[in-house]
């Protein structure tokens, strides 16, 4: 299953913390739960848009904590699938639980 995230943030080095590693040229990142992670190009100033791919069988708790870790206090806005979520760990669970269920 897949997710696009889309991320506003004036911090320059998140997108490089998302992908775990200080490339730039870095488009692809293993995350827990056998999920991955993936730069979508080009970047917007300001925005950074990944693809979350994941089985369905993932703990959605799981990778809602690890994005929360992520981005805040980074972040300004956070949409997923065009869906704007508020940055706090249970509303970005609600909506990955959501579209697993939903798939």
């Amino acid at each position: 299953m897949n997710i696009f995230i889309e991320i506003q943030s004036q911090d320059e080095g998140l997108s490089s913390e998302i992908m775990e590693g200080p490339k730039k040229m870095d488009i692809k990142a293993d995350l827990p739960g056998n999920a991955v992670i993936m730069k979508v190009h080009p970047i917007i100033e300001g925005k950074n848009m990944f693809l979350l791919s994941f089985g369905t069988k993932v703990a959605p708790g799981l990778l809602a904590n690890w994005l929360y870790e992520k981005i805040n206090g980074r972040a300004t806005k956070l949409r997923i699938d065009r869906v704007d979520v508020q940055i706090n760990k249970s509303e970005i669970e609600r909506i990955i639980t959501e579209k697993i269920e939903n798939n």
